[in-house]
């Protein structure tokens, strides 16, 4: 069932159609979210040195501006949720869940930059602590991009075919 997916600019919310573009948002996202996860956990296992917490703090702040970027694709008005509960109604309650899981996501996210200024702050040679509340975010943010993954190709493989 293929040609369920609009390759057109109409809004899938309203066709009732998945659309080419709002894939694309996705993927696109996701490789934002995977270069900036990846430029902090290189950051954060640096060696410490003057600037430690200023490389590690400003690749939390990327990874925030990318998060947010990403939670409006998903969410936001016309978002990819919208577009996949058109397709899977029944998926309400894992979008739900996962929505859910960008608010916990954006917490410890917050709460690892204020730990970030804490250690500054204080001056702590040894960053271990805010390297495992990194590991922590990583983590989450690992979990949550796979469960996420799973259930656009799910419904989208299940309800119009391989996207691919």
């Amino acid at each position: 069932m293929a040609d369920r997916i609009d390759e057109t600019s109409g809004s899938p919310a309203r066709s009732g159609v998945v659309s080419r573009q709002a894939l694309d948002r996705v993927r696109g996202a996701r490789r934002d979210l995977h270069s900036a996860a990846e430029a902090l956990r290189e950051a954060v296992n640096l060696a410490p040195g003057d600037d430690w917490y200023q490389v590690v703090r400003q690749r939390l702040v990327d990874l925030g501006v990318v998060l947010a970027a990403h939670i409006e694709d998903i969410e936001g008005a016309e978002g990819v949720y919208d577009d996949l509960l058109v397709q899977a109604p029944w998926q309400e309650a894992e979008t739900e869940i996962l929505e859910g899981e960008h608010q916990a996501i954006r917490d410890t996210l917050d709460v690892t930059l204020e730990a970030l200024e804490a250690a500054r702050e204080e001056n702590l040679e040894d960053p271990s602590p805010v390297r495992r509340r990194v590991g922590t975010l990583l983590e989450r943010l690992d979990l949550h991009c796979q469960r996420e993954m799973e259930l656009v190709y799910e419904v989208y493989d299940t309800d119009i075919g391989p996207i691919d």
